[in-house]
């Protein structure tokens, strides 16, 4: 009797060989798969080469008003960077970032002191360049580009360096800002100046009259130059606590100047008036001309009549475009020193503007009375 294992092995033995095709087609197949994944392996290293570095972005605003204003620092983190630079000797100048089209290439970026962490937790990045926003290297569009990026979440950097390579790469915005003190006290300085010109103007009689009815009609030319005090000294005072600058400009000194102009020609005119009516009421034979009747000796109703109202007892076209002239300009002051932390300017077409329309003024109200 045979073994289990020899009948087995006779058996195999009697059968044909024969070539099996089987084998080399899953042998083929399994090679296929071998080189479709060594090509996605070369595909991706060679997107990842042309990708280039991570950049980060983020913005030292120092006034904490989620606006890039002048002095405010962008900073860029670029892998790197740095010791790049020093080994290849470049000039920083030669260093050009754009963000979304604004052009920065007149800031020269500088290198930071130390390691810096955008938040607490952060990881600790040396190779980052810095650039200090500087008012006079922008035009007045480019200052209201950069002051729209910080409220962005994503901005398209493009960075050129000085050996013609360009990195280009959507980047989040992040902000870095420890000015809600500043900002506060800004505010609350402001509100103590502005209730105080109130109180003296309205509740202590500063706005009123030379008159002598009871109670006395408020005066036109007194209530421009505390609105121009109010507009001035409160703006200077509110860029001052934020950024420290306590510079002022011409355009300043010319709105003081024109309203103080306005206000000591309206007194001598009512002086003058007030001794009129004086030397009449003592000798009426006095004057040449009738007596004069000071329309400021009525009572007053309140300041928005008393300011407009000449001696017709109606609103008057040369009053009622001085007012809105102050009101205008005044409210656009007031909104630039908001937006921009900046003093602003006014060309001379709008300083002559006031400076007509005040000049008016004074012409009419020397003959009011008479």
């Amino acid at each position: 009797m045979k073994g289990y294992g020899e009948v087995v092995r006779n058996e195999v033995n009697e059968q044909p060989t024969r070539f099996d095709l089987r084998i080399i087609t899953n042998y083929i197949r399994t090679m296929k798969n071998y080189i479709l994944l060594m090509l996605a392996l070369l595909v991706a290293v060679s997107l990842s080469a042309q990708k280039g570095p991570d950049l980060m972005l983020w913005v030292d605003d120092h006034t904490g008003d989620q606006m890039i204003n002048n002095l405010d620092i962008i900073y860029l983190y670029v892998p790197d960077i740095n010791e790049t630079i020093e080994k290849e000797e470049w000039d920083r100048k030669d260093i050009d970032l754009s963000i979304n089209d604004i052009s920065l290439e007149k800031i020269t970026p500088r290198r930071i002191p130390k390691p810096l962490a955008i938040e607490p937790g952060d990881s600790i990045y040396s190779n980052v360049l810095a650039f200090t926003i500087q008012k006079e290297l922008f035009t007045r569009s480019q200052l209201d580009d950069l002051r729209r990026l910080e409220r962005m979440t994503q901005v398209f950097v493009s960075l050129r360096l000085p050996n013609d390579a360009v990195i280009n790469q959507t980047v989040a915005v992040r902000i870095n800002s420890d000015a809600s003190f500043l900002r506060k006290l800004s505010l609350a300085a402001v509100g103590v100046i502005a209730i105080f010109l109130l109180w003296i103007g309205f509740w202590k009689g500063a706005l009123k009259d030379i008159s002598n009815a009871t109670p006395k009609p408020y005066s036109f030319s007194r209530s421009q130059i505390w609105w121009w005090t109010l507009i001035v000294l409160t703006s200077w005072v509110y860029i001052l606590v934020s950024t420290s600058d306590y510079s002022l400009n011409a355009t300043a000194l010319v709105l003081i100047g024109i309203s103080g102009g306005t206000l000591a020609a309206g007194y001598a005119i009512d002086k003058k008036d007030e001794q009129d009516v004086k030397k009449a009421a003592a000798n009426p034979n006095a004057l040449a001309g009738p007596p004069p009747k000071r329309h400021q000796n009525d009572e007053g109703t309140n300041w928005f009549n008393d300011i407009l109202i000449d001696d017709s007892g109606n609103i008057s076209i040369h009053r009622a475009q001085v007012f809105l002239f102050n009101l205008c300009f005044g409210l656009y002051y007031l909104v630039e020193v908001y937006s921009t932390l900046e003093v602003p300017t006014f060309d001379e077409s709008v300083l002559g503007l006031l400076g007509l329309s005040n000049g008016v003024y004074t012409a009419v109200k020397f003959n009011e009375n008479n």
